[in-house]
């Protein structure tokens, strides 16, 4: 770039400068085309929204009398087994072999299945169709394996 000692602004300098108004008008023309856009995608949103018939959480519809004795289990099982249990871990069968089985660590789905071997072990007799069968389970069973009851004093 040119750079003029004078007053008037060297002919190279104002076409960039007319250049640049030109881009900076075009894309804050375009941004508020976008900015109507989305309101008015809001706005049908909404409208579609609002014609849903409304929804429970297939959670509240099935809640049962065992869900106290389900989340105590999950936090129990989150402390002296694993603490975090993958989704695909639950509604599975239970294994054929124990928790303890001397080749669990042998591979990646001996580890799984000896997960899964512990989660029949300590869930009692009468809640295994449950596990095997509802995503009730690991929704219930999920919610206090993160939960931490206590608060860390700021420093």
């Amino acid at each position: 770039m040119y750079v003029s000692c004078g007053a008037m602004p060297s002919v190279y300098e104002s076409n960039i400068a007319t250049v640049v108004v030109q881009a900076l008008q075009e894309a804050q023309l375009n941004l508020q085309r976008r900015q109507e856009e989305n309101t008015d995608l809001k706005r049908k949103l909404d409208a579609v929204t609002q014609q849903l018939p409304k929804q429970r959480h297939k959670h509240a519809q099935e809640s049962t009398e065992f869900d106290e004795e389900i989340a105590k289990l999950g936090r129990m099982f989150a402390v002296m087994y694993e603490p975090w249990v993958e989704d695909g871990l639950f509604q599975q069968p239970r294994p054929d072999k124990p928790s303890k089985h001397p080749e669990r660590f042998t591979s990646n789905r001996a580890k799984d299945e000896g997960i899964i071997a512990e989660l029949y072990e300590v869930v009692p007799e009468k809640l295994h169709r449950m596990l095997a069968d509802q995503s009730y389970f690991a929704t219930i069973v999920g919610l206090p394996v993160f939960f931490c009851p206590f608060v860390i004093p700021a420093s």
